[in-house]
């Protein structure tokens, strides 16, 4: 979750200076196969959808062969940690998120033909 909301342009300093960060409101994680202690993986994220105020993610857990081991789906709501409350995504995240699912669903729709 943090590298790809830090890639739709969340800066930790939104945290400590305005006092803005994320809750997350719902988990639904399947665990697909089981990784042991030292196996290799890597974690692939992308924008499921983007609300005025939440964020869906995707988070695919890999192993080293590529096989999927675990998957997360993730709504983190945009949250005003002094006031303990929602707040609208800003402009930059929110269509830094519809750019970047524009692209799965075009790069989805392509690979479709293949």
């Amino acid at each position: 979750m943090w590298h790809l909301v830090r890639s739709l342009g969340y800066s930790i300093e939104a945290r400590v200076t305005r006092n803005e960060g994320w809750a997350d409101v719902r988990h639904d994680m399947n665990f697909l196969r089981e990784l042991r202690s030292g196996d290799l993986f890597c974690v692939v994220s992308s924008v499921v959808e983007c609300g005025t105020r939440s964020l869906t993610t995707c988070h695919r857990m890999l192993d080293s062969n590529d096989d999927l081991a675990a998957t997360d789906e993730i709504k983190s709501v945009y949250f005003d940690l002094a006031e303990r409350k929602a707040i609208s995504l800003p402009d930059h995240i929110r269509n830094a998120a519809h750019e970047v699912s524009a692209k799965r669903m075009l790069d989805r729709e392509l690979t479709s033909f293949a």
